[in-house]
């Protein structure tokens, strides 16, 4: 059963990344809490398929789900790597002459520790959260094998070590913000890990039906009221009235993590009816390439000169037409031919902020 009120999540989300890098002082955590958002998602997501694959198969087919992931991260990351470098060297960016190793780091990706230690990658910037993803995708498909296994002798012990690995990261999570440097509080896979565990945690939650049984039919209040607090989180003034207030980001980032997983919780749970409005489903579906293409063309600076002012709209419009043509002609083709040559899938697609489901 597809979970549409995680595609409405979806479209919020990528909503609020790209407000806060049009609007930054009007929408300042933006970025933050929409990636902190699409991280629980993945999570949530893909520990949910791959249960899926565990109850109707009784194990997990890597080769499967990795070229699944190829399908859909490939075609339109290709396309941005390719056609951004050209954009950057025709419209004469300064920093065409260094353009190549943004590439490289994006390709390889090794962009999330690049930032991390204070690297910039121009256009290829935001791509330091497909990194993130990725080490995700390779990790944690074989470490839920192993807790599968452990399930099957010690169901208890499974659940406690599941319990221990989301628990370590938020702590390291926790310690991180007040301990590491920002750069690598922001980008760094192992501070980023604890968003997309804690999704996976809601997933195992949510098939144990502890949502359902701990919250019953205040779902929807309590669900819709943390949304609204998330959403508020991003359009915080203070920055603005009061000048800047050292940490303020750092613990907006970690509170946002707890935030998404519990909207993540409820929305698939049913207990958030305003995200499953078709405009939010339909901006989901093709948020990807949204946020592919958005970051990467306001980053532009033509001749050196910076996108500013309405033409920055301007530019979040093409963006939405590019990754909208990129879905339907492109990525979504790609999607099915895959999904032909192999097995049926088992249930509805969701992924997060790099994989947006296929229809």
């Amino acid at each position: 059963m597809r979970l549409t009120q995680l595609d409405g999540l979806r479209g919020l989300a990528v909503l609020l990344v790209v407000a806060g890098h049009v609007a930054e002082s009007v929408v300042p955590y933006g970025g933050v809490v929409g990636v902190t958002t699409f991280f629980v998602l993945s999570g949530f997501v893909i520990t949910r398929g791959l249960l899926d694959e565990v109850d109707v198969r009784g194990r997990v087919d890597l080769r499967r789900f990795w070229s699944r992931r190829a399908a859909r991260l490939l075609p339109a990351f290709g396309l941005l790597v390719v056609v951004v470098p050209v954009l950057v060297v025709v419209l004469d960016d300064p920093d065409r002459g260094v353009v190549g190793w943004h590439v490289l780091a994006a390709v390889t990706y090794t962009a999330d520790y690049a930032r991390a230690v204070g690297g910039d990658l121009g256009v290829l910037g935001h791509t330091w959260s497909l990194a993130v993803e990725e080490h995700f995708y390779a990790v944690w498909p074989l470490a839920l094998i192993g807790l599968v296994a452990l399930a099957r002798r010690r169901p208890r012990a499974s659940v406690a070590l599941l319990v221990a690995i989301v628990s370590a990261a938020v702590c390291w999570r926790i310690v991180a913000t007040v301990v590491a440097p920002y750069a690598w509080l922001a980008y760094a896979f192992d501070t980023s890990v604890a968003a997309l565990l804690l999704g996976c945690g809601a997933a195992v939650a949510v098939r144990v039906g502890v949502v359902r049984a701990t919250f019953g039919n205040r779902s929807v209040v309590l669900g819709t009221t943390v949304t609204v607090l998330l959403v508020v989180a991003t359009v915080c003034t203070l920055p603005i009235t009061l000048g800047p207030l050292v940490g303020v980001t750092r613990w907006v980032e970690t509170v946002a993590v707890a935030l998404a997983a519990v909207v993540v919780l409820f929305a698939a749970r049913g207990g958030v009816p305003a995200l499953d409005v078709l405009p939010l489903r339909w901006l989901g579906t093709v948020s990807y390439g949204l946020y592919l293409w958005h970051f990467a063309l306001l980053q532009l600076r033509p001749g050196g000169e910076p996108i500013s002012g309405v033409s920055r709209l301007a530019v979040v419009a093409l963006a939405l037409g590019v990754a909208t043509l990129s879905w339907y002609l492109f990525e979504r083709p790609v999607i099915r031919a895959v999904r032909r040559r192999g097995r049926p899938h088992l249930a509805a697609d969701h992924d997060g902020l790099s994989a947006v489901p296929g229809r």
